[in-house]
């Protein structure tokens, strides 16, 4: 079995390609190394003869899914499937092996670290003291501030408990999904989107991307935000509108944003509407990647190898 493996934070990190193959020391295993801006053809030509791919972020569309036709079985690193066609995938009896909620800890303790980045201002300082400028940055206590977390999932919930237990925020929280049982457990308060919205200090984004959450902040929803908002997103970019927060951002300077996560990646700063803004932190997609995390998905990812290739998946 051809076990091909595209994942790049593995295959471009000598010790976690070793602890992936030490971990399945009787499967071959061959690891792809994808040019920075490669193209569709590439991916193609590189999976061609693949029966099981482990994914990262690359993209596994219809056409891809029609162009490899040995393809039996994705073992996705990492959570998210919004760059697999599921639909393509059952039609053509493709198996998706999922790591559901495996780094939430990691994305939690991050998301946690942005909120606190934007009420210290902690990059600022960090500048202005590379540009020689004894400059204090004025910040803002998160203690009984009013933190809307949406999309309370593995990682939202982590979030929200942190928040409520350990520095006393008013958390209000909005999912699809009935919370109540959650809320009354931490004494937090259900609320709807425009609510949360409109209410929060500190908006942090916990969904996943669908056509329904696709560009939900968006200008409309950004204009009634509060002009001091700090607002964080570690889940998928494309649920916020770029354009439409680099203008909200450049009106509001009191404003933060601390971004994770992008429409495309990598992102292209120099073309992005983030290049004349101070008020926005932006790391690229690294809130699961806690070194602890990597080394339990990769192991994760080692047994569902192990057992595909026994063939008791």
């Amino acid at each position: 079995m051809k076990i091909f493996v595209t994942a790049q934070t593995i295959v471009g990190n000598e010790a976690f390609r070793h602890q992936l193959s030490a971990c399945c020391p009787n499967v071959p295993l061959y690891f792809c190394k994808l040019a920075k801006n490669f193209t569709r053809e590439d991916f193609i030509r590189e999976v061609f003869d693949a029966e099981v791919i482990v994914l990262g972020r690359e993209l596994i569309g219809a056409e891809e899914l029609a162009r490899l036709p040995h393809l039996k079985i994705i073992i996705k690193y990492g959570v998210g499937l919004d760059n697999i066609n599921l639909e393509k995938c059952e039609k053509n009896n493709i198996t998706v092996l999922k790591q559901e909620g495996i780094n939430s800890d990691s994305v939690a303790e991050y998301t946690v670290g942005l909120i606190l980045a934007g009420a210290y201002r902690y990059l600022q300082g960090h500048q202005n003291i590379m540009a020689d400028q004894w400059k204090k940055q004025v910040g803002s206590l998160i203690k009984d501030k009013v933190v809307s977390i949406i999309g309370v999932g593995a990682v939202g919930g982590k979030v929200a408990r942190i928040l409520r237990s350990g520095f006393g925020c008013k958390v209000l929280l909005n999912d699809i999904i009935d919370k109540t049982i959650f809320a009354n457990e931490i004494g937090a308060e259900i609320c709807s989107l425009e609510q949360a919205v409109a209410a929060g200090d500190v908006i942090s984004l916990h969904v996943p991307l669908t056509q329904e959450t696709q560009s939900m902040i968006n200008g409309v929803r950004l204009a009634k935000m509060k002009t001091e908002v700090i607002v964080i997103n570690t889940s998928r970019g494309p649920v916020i509108d770029n354009a439409a927060l680099g203008e909200f951002l450049n009106k509001n300077p009191r404003a933060y944003a601390a971004l994770d996560v992008f429409s495309e990646e990598p992102l292209q700063y120099a073309k992005s509407p983030f290049t004349p803004l101070r008020n926005i932190l932006l790391t690229p997609h690294s809130a699961g990647s806690a070194k602890e995390v990597i080394l339990h998905m990769i192991d994760d990812i080692a047994a569902k190898i192990n057992r595909v290739t026994m063939q008791s998946f």
